[in-house]
């Protein structure tokens, strides 16, 4: 085992001490403080952060990881199916879902991630989900979980990134769109799958039918359209909005009902 690593964090606050009580919930491998050892994805992730919730400017923070004996540190050569089930189960029960100081492996990037959500969400098997990741390639995040595992932690210093050129609203939304948080693209593909059994049983036609024609509808548009508060509505609301949409279209209608 490599004895010594640098990482890099990309935020949108000051802060010199890692404070595992911020971590998010439902991320890949659990509650936790994520790194990368490649700057330029933490900048991303700084830019991402900053788009989204505004803060005190864009920071990469780097730091020295020692790994010793004394860690418990689990480390996934690739897009492995025991990656996914890792994933799988912190993302679906929040928590930690494993006993680990350390966890090291890929990063979902957004193709990677929309595949991951569709598996999660129960549309993929795994086999199939194994299968669509093939092509990629993907960086790495480095997660710690534990007080343990930050006492070989130690901070090196922080670098404010210089803002982005001046963009238009919509370029401004396209790069949100880019960087959007992957919670609520599990949350929409979670709920498509629901909106889509709800078509299904109505309808009596296939999953894989009523997934195709709700992926052609307007529902489901503007249900992924960045800035839509339609994901927050009810799995019920889009259906009838799907139905709504098809009723006032007798071609598309004769298609699925």
């Amino acid at each position: 085992m490599q004895n010594e690593i640098y990482l890099y964090h990309g935020t949108n606050v000051k802060f010199d001490q890692v404070d595992l009580s911020f971590s998010k919930d439902k991320r890949d491998f659990g509650r936790g403080f994520y790194t990368t050892t490649f700057r330029e994805q933490a900048e991303g992730w700084a830019e991402n952060m900053y788009i989204r919730y505004g803060g005190e400017g864009r920071f990469v923070m780097e730091f020295k990881l020692q790994l010793t004996e004394e860690l418990s540190v689990m480390k996934y050569p690739g897009l492995t199916s025991e990656w996914l089930s890792m994933i799988k189960d912190n993302r679906l029960y929040g928590g930690i879902q494993h006993t680990y100081d350390i966890v090291i492996g890929p990063v979902a990037d957004d193709n990677i991630m929309r595949t991951i959500a569709l598996y999660v969400a129960g549309i993929y098997n795994q086999e199939t989900a194994l299968e669509q990741l093939r092509p990629f390639q993907a960086h790495d995040q480095i997660s710690l979980h534990t007080q343990k595992a930050l006492k070989y932690l130690t901070y090196l210093g922080r670098k404010e990134l210089k803002p982005v050129k001046a963009q238009s609203m919509e370029e401004s939304m396209k790069t949100l769109y880019c960087y959007r948080d992957q919670d609520i693209t599990l949350d929409i593909l979670m709920k498509v799958e629901h909106v889509v059994r709800l078509i299904a049983a109505e309808t009596g036609k296939t999953f894989d039918d009523c997934l195709y024609e709700f992926y052609r509808s307007k529902a489901y548009e503007t249900l992924q359209k960045t800035g839509s508060l339609m994901w927050a509505e009810s799995a019920e609301f889009v259906a009838d909005e799907f139905f709504r949409e098809y009723a006032e279209d007798p071609d598309k209608e004769k298609e699925v009902l």
